[in-house]
């Protein structure tokens, strides 16, 4: 059957709340707001519908083996899955939402995250994910006093915008989509793993004193400070520096005769009066090196 709700109901206590198979639960959140803080339980061929008009909703501990959809009319608002859980279902996110995951999270191989929202994990998380990831809108991986972690297992995942200030690691190939931006924020950001990360067309990475510990090839612009520790193919623009600054690749540098390598010059200090491109690897150059001057 079909609950609606759009006043004021809070789930508590040592229980859970179950949305049996075949169901559709509609939570439309209103004025009063809706939170779970029992063990949230959407069975195979069960549809939870998160539809809210005033306030975001959150929810304890998960197990999705049906559908979530975080949609509805109201702009900016969030579901919050806050006790950590497990999906061998779908979460479809739409446009100007958020989904949150908090704690101990696991997302099996038949699990989907898609949409055009946005996909926040908190603070503390610890998330592995297997299944498949198409979020077109933000994905953020919080900082804070205990940054969060999310391992990507599947064979391949792409992100159209990525801010990560915790760690981001895995065995996916990942790929910044042309025309994404991803920003690896601060000494806790981490993107790591096996797999390979391809910068595309117009999409760019900023090292803002992250770190890129995988084998990187860009094909559109690579910016900043910070530490690559794999290899890096650049077959476009690599520009070491946030007016200015140094980038350390640890592995190998290979510059096509397409790419470019950008240098600013403002002073003789190192990092903070020029650019710098330290390589512990090997260089192989070709392409145009591009010096400016600041100031």
């Amino acid at each position: 059957g079909t609950t609606l709700m759009s006043t004021f109901l809070e789930v508590t206590g040592n229980g859970s709340f179950t949305n049996s198979p075949g169901s559709v639960f509609n939570a439309e959140v209103g004025a009063h707001g809706t939170n779970f803080s029992t063990a949230f339980i959407n069975q195979p061929s069960a549809t939870f519908n998160f539809q809210p008009t005033v306030y975001s909703m959150s929810m304890g501990s998960f197990s999705n083996n049906g559908i979530v959809n975080v949609n509805g009319a109201a702009n900016g608002l969030s579901l919050s899955l806050a006790g950590g859980g497990t999906s061998s279902g779908t979460f479809n996110v739409s446009a100007n939402k958020t989904l949150v995951f908090a704690g101990g999270t696991n997302l099996g191989a038949a699990s989907s995250i898609t949409g055009a929202g946005n996909v926040h994990f908190n603070s503390g998380t610890n998330a592995t994910l297997a299944g498949s990831y198409t979020i077109s809108g933000l994905t953020t991986i919080s900082g804070g006093g205990s940054p969060a972690s999310a391992t990507f297992n599947m064979s391949s995942v792409a992100f159209s915008n990525l801010t990560l200030i915790g760690t981001l690691t895995g065995s996916a190939n990942m790929t910044v989509l042309s025309g994404g931006t991803a920003v690896l924020s601060g000494a806790s950001a981490l993107l790591g793993g096996t797999g390979t990360l391809t910068i595309a067309g117009s999409g760019a990475v900023n090292l803002d004193g992250g770190s890129l510990n995988r084998a990187v090839t860009n094909q559109g612009t690579l910016s900043g400070s910070g530490v690559i520790g794999g290899n890096l193919t650049n077959t476009a623009t690599l520009a070491p520096g946030n007016s200015p600054g140094c980038i350390t690749i640890n592995g190998n540098y290979d510059q096509s005769s397409a790419g470019d390598l950008n240098i600013e010059i403002a002073g003789t200090t190192p990092c903070s009066g020029h650019d710098q491109l330290i390589v512990n690897g090997s260089v192989t150059l070709g392409g145009d090196l591009n010096v400016s001057l600041l100031g």
